[in-house]
């Protein structure tokens, strides 16, 4: 929905008066005054130019006009979900959480197959504990659009959540053929196999996660732990100090520090 844009409509109306003009000393004939043109009236917003201006405006962090324009668009049209998912995209902006969830539910009940406002639900469901009704969401965002690379990952996570691993790397590598430079997917991947007890294996996966992006802190950390583990130190030391050059402020610095001199020590 960030990507929606606005058409501008400027609309100048010149109004000319009438003006007779009589030449001096001479008699002024009796000529009809030229017509007027009609005056031009402004257009009339429909629902979705409401809905556009809405999400320009909410892309311009001017939080309080989307919600008005989006409120507007609705008033115009109370059956397009599409506003519903802007007011829970600002609700969620703004930390309203139940605030959002009930435009996200009113948006699919008008619109069952909008996968974006079910991903978004889901989502939610997901951070609130909810897990069971997040996968529901997000398997009915998959149904409406089977490649939907976000839908299939946040399905992972959920699974993963749930200790069903094995479900979540189908998940996983599904997000990663949609979306073969999905960082986040190749980390989690690789999370799901250093559960299962197959480091190799989630080496693999969070070495293609850095090669996507380098500065992938946390994928440097366990890749870190990983070779450690694997009695790599030379590789251990090098993901360890990236990892503290990358989260300068860590909870966890001193560990980890520690874990460098130990394995510089060896």
């Amino acid at each position: 929905m960030k990507n929606a844009k606005s058409v501008y409509i400027i609309v100048i109306t010149v109004i000319l008066g009438n003006v007779m003009f009589a030449a001096c000393g001479t008699p002024a004939s009796s000529t009809s005054p030229p017509p007027t043109s009609p005056p031009v009236e402004s257009p009339t917003l429909s629902a979705r130019d409401h809905m556009d201006q809405g999400m320009e405006d909410f892309n311009q962090g001017k939080l309080d006009k989307a919600i008005a324009e989006f409120q507007e668009a609705l008033s115009l049209d109370p059956n397009f979900a599409w506003p519903h998912a802007g007011l829970g995209e600002v609700y969620l902006e703004q930390g309203l959480i139940d605030e959002a969830v009930a435009e996200y539910q009113e948006a699919v009940r008008i619109s069952p197959d909008f996968s974006m406002a079910r991903n978004n639900l889901g989502s939610i469901y997901l951070k609130q504990g909810l897990t069971d009704q997040a996968i529901a969401e997000f398997k009915e965002a998959i149904r409406t659009e089977p490649n939907d690379a976000k839908a299939h990952y946040n399905l992972g996570v959920s699974y993963a959540e749930q200790d069903q691993l094995n479900e979540a790397v189908v998940e996983y590598k599904e997000a990663i053929r949609i979306n073969s430079d999905y960082d986040e997917a190749y980390y989690n991947l690789g999370i799901a196999y250093s559960r299962q007890g197959l480091l190799d294996e989630a080496i693999v996966e969070w070495e293609e996660a850095i090669r996507i992006n380098s500065d992938y802190a946390e994928a440097h950390y366990n890749l870190g732990v990983a070779y450690a583990n694997q009695g790599r130190a030379d590789d251990a030391i090098t993901e360890l100090k990236i990892y503290l050059q990358l989260q300068p402020d860590s909870p966890n610095k001193a560990a980890v520090e520690s874990a460098i001199a130990q394995l510089e020590s060896q």
